[in-house]
């Protein structure tokens, strides 16, 4: 199985993070390195992800950059990527558990696709 890039844009999430955070750590297959751009959060987004990021046991970038959005903070994520699969998620949802596990399976094949897209459900306790 190719190692598995999971990457994330914020800016001003520390509200919605918890459970974001939460449901990559469920993972059933969780991913090899996590990489997230923040675009300039004034809360404390920055703080929650540095936090996280610690307890994890692959590795994980925040990379800041101030007024980025999310296109750029995107392009700039696969750019810090290590892994050729990449996988995006955003802030205000929840993964279910077997998410990532559903995404990489298609590529453990010998004719790997170039992309395979999922779905998610946003969460309406945030502004999205």
């Amino acid at each position: 199985m190719p190692k598995i890039s999971l990457i994330a844009t914020f800016r001003n999430e520390e509200a919605s993070l918890p459970t974001l955070l939460a449901s990559i750590e469920a993972q059933v297959r969780p991913p090899d390195e996590v990489v997230f751009v923040d675009g300039g959060s004034g809360d404390g987004t920055v703080t929650l992800l540095q936090r996280w990021a610690e307890r994890q046991p692959y590795p994980v970038r925040i990379l800041i950059e101030p007024g980025c959005n999310i296109a750029a903070g995107r392009n700039l994520a696969i750019a810090a990527a290590s892994h050729p699969i990449i996988a995006v998620t955003d802030g205000g949802v929840t993964l279910e558990p077997g998410w990532l596990a559903a995404l990489a399976e298609p590529f453990a094949g010998v004719s790997p696709p170039d992309v395979v897209a999922g779905v998610f459900q946003g969460r309406s306790d945030t502004a999205f």
